[in-house]
């Protein structure tokens, strides 16, 4: 018994020496040899010092509240339909004998609000399907000539850029009417004033930029910039902004609710709309 006993105390002791050794190497690390070993430990999770670096300086910046942008509905006076798991159909005013009229646009409208929002919930939650979503997104129909595209103009937030997300952890922010914290909002208009296209059946739009029409992109933090509206979407640099060089071009899909753009290197931004441009609400259709 008294030798297992002093076995026992031997390997404990050893074991102690061992532990305050390690110890004590740690502690009389060089600080150089110190800020290596956690880089070494943040290359581990598969993000460069450079992400690194761009992800504290966006890290560091006041954050704004946004929300989502609501869903457009291409006819905006129709009935929303539904149908219950029986089959019965309903409206806002209770129920009703079959599917509303114009019900395939509003199914669409539906679908491709679903999609794009789906994009924004896996930046927010669920970072590792963000690559997959976005490359669905950019085979399916995109607004031709995006530069051009009246849809470019409004207010938008950065929610990825260069494929890192930069919107702040926010609990419950995938939830609808959720607030999502971003770090900027960037404003895209007409240097000379607000044009109207003329009104149609669905209500009253933004003009579609003409050719080398100038456009102003100013951001919550104070850069401004203008630049002509090209059909070739070439890729122009803005300035820094959030932290990082901002830029606009090379958009790959335009939605009312998205855009999707690559820098020269592949990587993707994802902005996510943050104003009622889209729905073609002004003025002129509300007086």
């Amino acid at each position: 018994m008294r030798t297992a006993t002093a076995a026992l105390c031997v390997l404990f002791s050893a074991h102690n020496v061992a532990c305050f050794s390690t110890t004590i190497k740690a502690l009389t690390f060089p600080k150089r040899t110190c800020i290596r070993y956690v880089a070494f430990s943040r290359s581990s999770s598969l993000r460069s010092a450079k992400q690194e670096e761009q992800t504290a300086l966006i890290d560091d910046l006041t954050t704004l509240p946004i929300t989502r942008p609501e869903m457009h509905w291409t006819v905006p006076i129709q009935k929303i339909g539904w149908q219950d798991e029986d089959g019965n159909w309903f409206d806002k005013d209770g129920p009703r004998l079959g599917p509303p009229q114009n019900y395939w646009r509003q199914s669409m409208d539906e679908r491709l609000y679903d999609q794009d929002m789906e994009l924004v919930n896996n930046v927010l939650i669920n970072l590792g399907d963000v690559k997959a979503t976005i490359l669905n997104l950019e085979k399916k129909n995109s607004a031709r000539k995006p530069c051009r595209h009246r849809n470019l103009l409004g207010k938008w937030a950065p929610i990825l850029r260069c494929g890192q997300k930069v919107v702040c952890e926010n609990k419950g922010s995938a939830d609808f009417g959720a607030p999502i914290d971003v770090p900027l909002t960037i404003d895209i208009f007409r240097t000379a004033g607000r044009k109207l296209a003329p009104k149609i059946v669905y209500g009253t739009f933004d003009a579609p930029l003409g050719e080398r029409e100038e456009i102003t992109i100013r951001s919550s933090d104070g850069l401004v910039k203008q630049i002509c509206a090209t059909e070739s979407n070439d890729i122009s640099i803005l300035g820094m902004a959030g932290g990082s060089l901002l830029q606009l071009g090379g958009i790959t899909y335009l939605s009312d609710y998205i855009l999707i753009q690559r820098d020269q290197k592949g990587l993707t931004d994802v902005w996510l709309r943050c104003d009622d441009a889209y729905l073609g609400k002004n003025s002129i259709v509300n007086e």
